[in-house]
């Protein structure tokens, strides 16, 4: 195992995790916080790989709360696609691994099953518009880089761009203070654990793939049927819990895909996929087990 890196976005939901499990290996890690290092200036990143050098860089940097990148579409693309070029195109130059973390919004949700790496991406808001671009321009820019798609994250640690805790959470708190609440219940996903996804991503900087590759919970389900499966878990009642769909919800503006499920194919295909199913990794995340007694 390569034994230095660099995780930008270290102190984010998915970014906590992969501190957490990576430090467990015995990994050195540099961890710069956002004043440290800031991505968008790219003076300042070749600087920082010049000195540093590390041997393998773990992107979890992203502009990715929906209204945001609505309202302010080129800070998105900023952050989601012009400083991902800069990063895989140094990671290229400084012969570093680059794994940058992308998302299930890049399809328009219209398929009618799970989707593969070799699937047409299609967004329908600014977020999946800006997250396309990054990936096309990271993989343009260094043909060794590899773009993680993840989907429907939940971890203990808060959203740093969104400013709140996961959706399991939330979720968890409105049944346990037996609140009445309406939840999605058409809108498809693969629920996904971020310490899963950190405990992916060491196996993935051992064997060091290329191109793109779907990281997700195993399987698929609705946020309402998540959020039951929640209810189930903590042994709470979920009789207060109304569906509502997709056309009911109040308009915010912004589209989103139907259908943003996720097949690990390509992990599977290199016979490298440690992602468990959703349930398995949701019902060990409520115990505070993440380590999932392997």
């Amino acid at each position: 195992m390569i034994s230095q890196g660099l995780v930008l976005g270290s102190q984010g939901m998915l970014g906590n995790d992969i501190m957490r499990q990576f430090s467990r290996s015995g990994l050195k890690i540099l961890a710069p916080s956002h004043t440290e290092l800031d991505i968008t200036k790219y003076g300042t990143l070749r600087d920082f790989f010049e000195i540093h050098r590390p041997s393998w860089v773990i992107n979890c940097v992203a502009k990715h709360d929906l209204q945001s990148c609505e309202i302010d579409f080129d800070n998105a693309m900023r952050i989601n696609s012009e400083a991902v070029e800069n990063l895989s195109e140094l990671c290229l130059t400084f012969n570093a691994y680059f794994i940058h973390i992308s998302t299930d919004y890049v399809f328009n949700g219209l398929k009618g099953s799970q989707y593969n790496e070799l699937d047409i991406t299609d967004p329908v808001n600014n977020y999946g518009y800006s997250k396309r671009a990054g990936e096309i321009l990271a993989l343009n820019r260094n043909p060794k880089a590899c773009v993680v798609r993840v989907a429907a994250l939940f971890g203990a640690a808060l959203s740093r761009d969104k400013g709140n805790f996961c959706f399991v959470d939330r979720m968890k708190s409105k049944l346990l203070a037996g609140e009445e609440f309406e939840v999605n219940c058409d809108q498809i996903i693969s629920p996904t654990s971020t310490f899963e996804v950190a405990w992916q991503l060491e196996k993935l900087i051992e064997f060091q793939p290329a191109g793109i590759v779907h990281c997700a919970g195993n399987g698929f389900t609705t946020w309402y049927n998540l959020t039951l499966e929640i209810a189930k878990n903590i042994s709470v009642s979920a009789s207060k819990v109304k569906m509502v769909e997709s056309l009911q919800v109040p308009k915010d503006g912004i589209n989103r895909p139907l259908n943003s499920s996720l097949e690990n194919k390509r992990l599977s295909e290199f016979n490298l996929n440690l992602m468990r199913d959703w349930e398995i990794a949701l019902r060990f995340y409520l115990k505070k087990d993440p380590l999932l007694n392997n």
